[in-house]
């Protein structure tokens, strides 16, 4: 399928690739870098696999609940695979059943590069997306499999600009705790302070401002 392939091309690591049943039981979780200031953790869980043995169940789905925590899904599919459609129901019915179907899901259809039927690329896009069409082992279409996961995890977060007396300038390592410094600027007694940050941290951030006399704007996206 090329899962860890693609985990290793990501994150200029070394998962072990093999193509051996579950021996990727185990979830490995990797960092990455999709910017100068944007930093992601990729987990790669365990293959799915259809009428999965009985007394494997367990184990395979305790695996897959690591997905639970997740902000959203990377769905790879072995294009090549005659049977991919099939295996692409499979993985549809383990998640309705861990009840995280509804997770914001890229559907990354590997190994373009073994396939000849030119239009089937065509009608995945009217049915399939979010979608991106690549080949781990050649490298092909890799940044913009990257770029796509960069715009999901950017709607997870917020930029904001921070106004605060330059006397509590060291303040910025406790926000370097909690978010992503994009610049920080000095004028005249101020420093200003652009930054990005998980929903989730903004109003600990304001609070945390509120203390100091300080200015919280909230900016467009990017960079």
């Amino acid at each position: 399928m090329g899962k860890s392939t693609i985990l290793n091309a990501l994150t200029n690591a070394a998962a072990e690739v093999e193509n051996r049943l579950f021996v990727t039981l185990d979830a490995t979780v990797r960092a990455t870098e999709l910017s100068d200031h944007s930093r992601i953790l990729l987990i790669d869980t365990v293959g799915f696999i259809r009428k999965l043995p009985h007394h494997l169940v367990a184990s395979f789905k305790s695996t897959l609940e690591e997905a639970q925590d997740a902000d959203m899904l990377i769905h790879v599919i072995d294009i090549s695979h005659p049977l991919f459609r099939q295996q692409m129901q499979t993985v549809q019915q383990v998640l309705e059943e861990l009840n995280i179907a509804d997770k914001p899901r890229l559907n990354v259809f590997n190994k373009i590069d073994l396939i000849d039927d030119e239009s089937l690329m065509a009608k995945i896009k009217e049915t399939e997306q979010p979608c991106v069409f690549i080949s781990a082992q050649r490298g092909i279409f890799l940044q913009d499999f990257k770029e796509k996961i960069r715009q999901f995890a950017e709607k997870f977060c917020q930029r904001l600009k921070i106004t605060m007396p330059i006397q509590q300038s060291p303040l910025i390592s406790k926000l370097h705790e909690i978010a992503e410094i994009n610049n920080v600027e000095y004028i005249d007694s101020q420093a200003i302070i652009d930054i990005k940050v998980r929903h989730e941290y903004v109003q600990r951030i304001k609070n945390m401002m509120d203390k100091i006399n300080s200015t919280v704007e909230t900016l467009q996206q990017a960079p």
